[in-house]
């Protein structure tokens, strides 16, 4: 096996890979003679199948397993041994698994690299962690959202959906990339809040009046920042509500026992303490994801690389037709969206290119520090996202493997992993009373 690498600039790299005909046939002759061990025939004796007849059944597979171990292999061993960071791993079609006439394999492959550059400094950072501050108004909405959930309700005998009422539906989330989630059954919209399953959506109020059941309702939502799928927080995902019930509901009193009762708390006063413990819980969480994120903006700062060109600009590109496509969707007339994603196009850019490049440093973190993501952690996660969405962990399991989404998920807890590290090195700038929280 033999592979050449010709690095054309800091961005780009070719890489051909040519294995001779002798070793071609000598991997899928090796594979044919374990195969010959392992498969029952009808007719023989196991081990004394005769080769033309595995041959028959399984060559065409067996070689072209073999094409893609052996171009796998060259490809990765290239990669290695001249540091090379492709910034996309290469697809390989059914053509180039393929051996030319003589028996080799030839593949010239184009790839976009960063640059190699020694990642370092990040067992250090001086930050200023945003102050937490808890107001008075924040635990009163709480507090009506308690209510909201503690209400009584009765379905609405005529089906006919009113402003206010909760509507129980099925919900089916559409992303621009084409990509689909499962779909909820069964979830809580509340129409006079404007909660899609416990989502703020503006677009939901007053939406859905006039509603009966077995009618489906189109919203448009943004995902909230904390969506177990990185990929798709902050993104819009247009949402088809399917009505299966309509109920209207009666509010309970904040000072009624029962309502203490049903909470676990003692009184009113019990009851706001432990929102205001909550409260500050979220708010420290997020206190501690802006300090991890300003740790990632001193490490950008310590490490300039060039980003491959042709990769920005697909990313950007890809970007700019989900931000049209938002506003599209939220009734914005496509001429003024198309100035609208034009106003942004600066910044755009500009939050694009730090995504990438702060993926990029993660992951060399995690590949120095060899940071590795166990099964149970996988599935912990996957069992957070199924609680969070009211469903079965295999089901979701199913669904993202048929996405091919496990590697994405695998990588977005690699880089949480590395993100708590940096927030665990940085130190609170001096004269700073970092996370101090305000009194409430």
């Amino acid at each position: 096996m033999a592979f050449e690498v010709e690095t054309t600039n800091e961005t780009q790299a070719k890489v051909r890979i040519r294995v001779p005909p002798d070793e071609v046939a000598g991997a899928v002759e090796h594979e044919i003679g374990h195969l010959r061990e392992r498969v029952q025939v009808k007719g023989f004796r196991p081990g004394k199948v005769p080769r033309q007849i595995l041959q028959k059944r399984y060559g065409a597979e067996v070689s072209s397993e073999i094409a893609r171990r052996l171009i796998e292999g060259a490809y990765r061993d290239a990669v290695t041994q001249h540091h090379l960071h492709p910034i996309e791993a290469p697809v390989l079609k059914d053509e180039d698994l393929k051996p030319k006439e003589d028996g080799s394999l030839r593949m010239d492959l184009e790839l976009e690299v960063v640059p190699h550059f020694e990642v370092k400094g990040y067992d250090r950072f001086t930050v200023t962690p945003p102050p937490i501050e808890l107001r008075d108004e924040d635990v009163e909405r709480e507090l009506e959202g308690l209510r909201r959930q503690s209400a009584t309700t009765e379905s609405v005998a005529d089906g006919l959906t009113a402003n206010g009422d909760v509507v129980i539906a099925d919900l089916v989330f559409q992303f621009l990339a084409g990509s689909t989630l499962p779909k909820f059954e069964n979830r809580i919209i509340d129409t006079g809040a404007g909660l899609v399953d416990g989502v703020k959506c503006e677009g939901a109020i007053g939406k859905f009046a006039g509603a009966k059941r077995g009618d489906t309702v189109k919203v448009t939502m943004q995902l909230p920042a904390e969506f177990p799928i990185e990929e798709h927080r902050g993104k819009t995902a247009v949402v088809d509500c399917i009505v299966k019930d309509v109920q209207r509901i009666a509010l309970p009193d904040l000072d009624s026992p029962a309502f203490h009762e049903r909470l676990g708390v003692k009184d009113l006063a019990d009851l706001k303490d432990k929102m205001r413990e909550r409260l500050l819980a979220v708010l420290r969480q997020q206190q501690d994801k802006a300090v991890e994120e300003l740790c990632v903006d001193q490490l950008l700062e310590r490490h300039p690389f060039a980003v491959p060109p042709g990769f920005l600009q697909r990313a950007c590109e890809s970007e700019r037709d989900r931000l049209r496509h938002d506003l599209v969707q939220r009734g914005v007339p496509a001429v003024d969206a198309d100035r609208q994603v034009l106003e942004q196009e600066g910044r755009m850019r500009q939050s694009v290119e730090r995504r990438i490049r702060a993926a990029v440093l993660l992951d060399r973190i995690a590949e120095k520090e060899q940071t590795q993501v166990a099964v149970e952690e996988l599935e912990q996660q996957i069992s957070y996202m199924a609680r969070s969405w009211n469903v079965e962990p295999q089901r979701l399991l199913e669904h993202f493997q048929s996405q091919g989404t496990i590697p994405k998920i695998v990588d977005d807890i690699r880089r949480a992993k590395v993100r708590q590290q940096l927030r665990a090195a940085a130190k609170p700038a001096e004269n700073v009373a970092a996370g101090s929280p305000a009194p409430a």
